[in-house]
């Protein structure tokens, strides 16, 4: 089995090459078709701003505008969630990702929040994760009890990952394609 850094490596370039191959927007709607069925609990979810050619969830955040989305700011090596109050609500964060203002946004708990939506490098069907290496989601997600939905398009799906014990597994993992429910495909 690879090296975590040889996967991200390997699976960066084939979201890269696959992103830019289809047409914009597309990737974007038929994503957001597949969220609309893990997002019917209404609430409080987070949400990401995507970075790069990562799956861009925002289309199905639009969609449902009656649920409040709360968005991660890194701070040190902490995630930080906050609702922003209006779209000047928003800074570039040290990683060059649009985060939150904190003195624009509210922050809540995350546990106070029905779900996740979760981007990474590549999940498996179990719903494994290797997200980008800094190990954010792991530490904020670890003791989480609400739904893990992890976002990526279908060339991010492996047949396995290596875990560590501090990874988390997310409950759902959602593609453009399918959704993965733990070690089942549930839908296609």
């Amino acid at each position: 089995m690879l090296e975590k850094a040889e996967i991200r490596a390997k699976y960066r370039r084939l979201r890269e090459s696959f992103v830019a191959s289809r047409p914009k927007g597309e990737l974007e709607s038929r994503l957001a078709a597949q969220l609309d069925r893990v997002l019917g609990q209404s609430g409080v979810w987070i949400g990401y701003r995507k970075a790069g050619s990562e799956a861009d969830p925002s289309l199905a955040i639009q969609k449902h505008s009656k649920n409040k989305w709360a968005y991660p700011r890194v701070e040190g090596l902490q995630l930080r969630f906050f609702i922003p109050k209006d779209d000047s609500a928003w800074v570039k964060g040290s990683w060059g990702i649009m985060e939150p203002d904190p003195s624009k946004s509210k922050e809540i708990d995350l546990n106070d929040t029905a779900g996740v939506l979760v981007p990474g490098v590549v999940f498996d069907k179990k719903g494994g994760r290797v997200g980008s290496g800094k190990g954010f989601y792991d530490r904020a997600l670890s003791h989480y009890r609400g739904v893990k939905v992890g976002v990526a398009y279908s060339v991010q799906i492996a047949d396995e990952l290596p875990r560590e014990i501090h990874d988390v597994t997310m409950n759902h993992v959602v593609t453009e394609l399918e959704i993965f429910s733990c070690e089942e495909r549930v839908y296609s």
